[in-house]
């Protein structure tokens, strides 16, 4: 009888998840329960450590996030839907969301569409500028990783939303109309 060995300790995690989960025994499904326990509380943890030190940043009053409501709907592929799913990044809003409040400072959220597409420097959309976390516009040629590229485009259109209703509410203003409280958190300051 072989023995498998791995360096890699997740493929050994895997490998016995998927024998215990094959077993089917009453001892297999609470070691199954443990270890998916142990995987939630780690999450949890990491959650909490990421979102303090992201609401602790001096100088920060805005934490901008791209509204990921639709991404359990959106189909990727198996392996990705699986990875996308245990993601806990509603669980990361929500700690970065309360922290943040309790520092006074705030958490909105921006649509994610073509921001990883477009280019934060010329503005220019397509779909071959991102190749896995390389950056590279065809119409500029700048060159970055992908996700910074994509976070600088979130807070560009967010400041860019911001700005449109900060003239909106001064149009307003000017022409004696009375303003509504749909967006009472932007100030004319």
């Amino acid at each position: 009888m072989s023995v498998a060995t791995y360096s890699n300790p997740n493929i050994c995690k895997i490998h016995n998840r998927r024998k215990l989960q094959q077993k089917g025994t009453r001892s297999a499904k609470r070691r199954l329960k443990a270890m998916s326990g142990r995987e939630k509380r780690f999450m949890k943890d990491t959650n909490h450590c990421v979102s303090k030190k992201l609401a602790n940043q001096p100088g920060v009053a805005v934490f901008v996030l791209e509204d990921l409501s639709s991404i359990r709907t959106q189909r990727r592929g198996k392996k990705m839907n699986k990875w996308l799913g245990s993601w806990a990044f509603y669980q990361q809003e929500q700690f970065l969301t309360y922290k943040a409040e309790a520092l006074g400072k705030r958490v909105a959220h921006q649509d994610p569409r073509y921001t990883s597409q477009k280019c934060n420097i010329c503005k220019h959309i397509r779909r071959t500028n991102r190749h896995k976390s390389k950056f590279h516009c065809k119409n500029c040629g700048h060159r970055t990783h992908a996700d910074l590229n994509a976070a600088k485009n979130v807070r560009d259109d967010y400041v860019r939303f911001v700005h449109s209703k900060r003239v909106e509410i001064l149009r307003d203003e000017w022409q004696g109309k009375e303003p509504d409280n749909r967006d009472s958190n932007l100030t004319t300051e």
